[in-house]
């Protein structure tokens, strides 16, 4: 029992993946034409799920009968088995572009935002740059402003010898401190000014830095964003890419599952269990003389009046061999080479050996 089981787990498992993967295909495809022909998409879905199971049918026909089928009718299943292939694969990469051009979109979206942000950070940051320069042209004047001093001057004055007296002038000096006044009021608007730069640019960046941490879509395609990255190419020809091996595997793989999964049932019937030869016996060709005191030879040896004997074993063979030789089904001829094998295997005495009782 255990032995049988073993047997049948790995045929099993085979046909399990196939019917995994096929149906995989088989959704993929029906919604990816569905899509493709949005106008009538409740008919394609029925069509294309049709043709889906038409498709493993004629891969196990052909798997099954290919010797026995004429040329034509296996060179056209044939092509329409990989014509369908192609079917299927053009639906499942329909369906999962589809689905990359909704991310897509979303993606550009957040790329929009990101970019937005980004530009709006660098205009202000050349505004502070701006207003620095202001604020240090400014402290700079306040700075030599400072420096002013009262210095003496000679004014013409008659009542004195010479005609002219020293004083000191004090104009430079009370002009310089209107200029400082100024000069503040100048550097209070332009701190004013480089707050709410800062301010500013401390906001985008906030937001710059919440699309980037919550955004679910980023992290989901950020893998393809590096590898795009690394072979510098663009986003959309890294997804492609990835998009044609899924196609170019998924729907093969499910039809070659397929025709594995009958060559491991048909492997496992064929399959036959190794059993010991019996020795053959000794024919005994010697004439015996059946005596009242003699055993009883045995029924099944003993042919009655008016009964047809037996036929020989290498009759019987023969029979079953020329009945392989019609056009029947795999089982039946499994069944009939168990006879054939039975029979070999069987300990009866030659044919040509007579024991008289």
């Amino acid at each position: 029992m255990f032995l049988k089981i073993k047997k049948l787990l790995l045929p099993i498992i085979i046909t399990i993946s196939a019917l995994a993967v096929s149906s995989s295909a088989a959704f993929y495809s029906v919604t990816g034409l569905s899509q493709l022909f949005a106008g009538a998409s409740f008919e394609v879905m029925v069509m294309a799920g049709s043709l889906e199971v038409s498709k493993l049918v004629i891969a196990s026909l052909l798997y099954q009968y290919w010797s026995k089928l004429n040329i034509i009718l296996k060179s056209y299943l044939t092509g329409a088995c990989i014509i369908l292939i192609l079917i299927t694969s053009m639906g499942i990469y329909g369906f999962l572009s589809g689905a990359y051009q909704v991310s897509s979109a979303k993606l550009d979206n957040i790329n929009n935002k990101t970019d937005f942000n980004k530009q709006k950070i660098e205009l202000f940051s050349q505004d502070l740059q701006r207003h620095n320069q202001q604020l240090s042209q400014i402290n700079q004047n306040i700075t030599n402003l400072s420096q002013a001093k009262s210095r003496s001057i000679q004014v013409r004055d008659t009542t004195t010898s010479t005609g002219y007296r020293n004083t000191i002038s004090n104009s430079e000096l009370r002009l310089a401190q209107k200029r400082i006044k100024v000069e503040d009021k100048n550097k209070e608007k332009v701190n004013k000014k480089i707050n709410r730069t800062r301010d500013s640019i401390s906001k985008y960046k906030t937001n710059l830095l919440k699309i980037k941490t919550n955004s679910s879509l980023s992290r989901e395609l950020g893998p393809l964003q590096f590898v795009s990255q690394t072979i510098n190419k663009p986003m959309d020809y890294t997804v492609n890419i990835l998009i044609l091996m899924l196609v170019f595997v998924f729907d093969p793989l499910a039809v070659s599952l397929v025709i594995a999964a009958n060559f491991a049932f048909k492997q496992l019937h064929t399959a036959q269990p190794k059993t010991k030869q019996p020795k053959k016996p000794i024919p005994n060709t010697e004439t015996k003389e059946f005596t009242s005191n003699s055993p009883k030879p045995p029924e099944d040896r003993v042919i009655k009046e008016g009964e047809t004997p037996p036929k020989p074993k290498q009759t019987k063979i023969s029979e079953l061999n020329n009945k392989l030789k019609e056009n029947l089904s795999v089982w039946k001829k499994n069944k009939i080479k168990n006879k054939i094998e039975k029979l070999k295997n069987k300990n009866i005495p030659p044919d040509d050996t007579e024991k008289i009782y």
